[in-house]
């Protein structure tokens, strides 16, 4: 795992601070180059969507009260399918080129395993989000499927999406 500088601090983040981490979430998406939702879309669909789930864990990265950025992490199904995690990760603007992506997906593979679960699995990557794609194969994910022509990158043309798997029993 990535060795955090001192300064850096986690933290789980609850509901009623949802404004803390609204701006960050407003830029990534508002970029529609990585969600799903539209960049117009209203704070309550922000808000469902990070911290959607029952099981629902949603976690900052701080550098000395500066909120770096910010994953989420749940279940990807109910019931028999409940041991598969999912995740969302959104870095702000004062993280980017400091490997925070890395950090958020090594805690949150870290935080799976503490809470049981025996895989994760990402749903809907974008294809030509390559960070994003190469930065999850490093950390041991495999693309176990792709979804031909589901993202309608930035309203111009459809791109494929992935999904991404990695085992955490062994």
């Amino acid at each position: 795992m990535t060795a955090l500088p001192s300064a850096y601090t986690w933290r789980t983040l609850g509901r009623d601070e949802f404004p803390l981490v609204k701006d960050l979430l407003r830029a990534t998406i508002e970029s529609e180059s990585y969600f799903t939702l539209y960049g117009d879309a209203p704070d309550e669909d922000l808000f469902t969507y990070w911290y959607g789930g029952l099981d629902n864990e949603v976690w900052v990265l701080e550098e000395e009260g500066v909120i770096l950025g910010s994953f989420y992490q749940r279940s990807n199904h109910f019931g028999l399918g409940k041991h598969i995690a999912n995740g969302g990760y959104a870095v702000s603007p004062a993280g980017r080129g400091k490997g925070i992506g890395r950090i958020l997906g090594e805690k949150s593979l870290q935080r799976a395993k503490e809470r049981g679960f025996r895989g994760m699995q990402f749903n809907f990557v974008v294809s030509t989000n390559t960070v994003a794609v190469n930065l999850w194969k490093s950390l041991g994910f495999t693309v176990v499927g792709v979804l031909p022509k589901a993202y309608h990158f930035q309203r111009e043309r459809y791109v494929d999406a992935f999904v991404m798997f990695k085992d955490l029993t062994i």
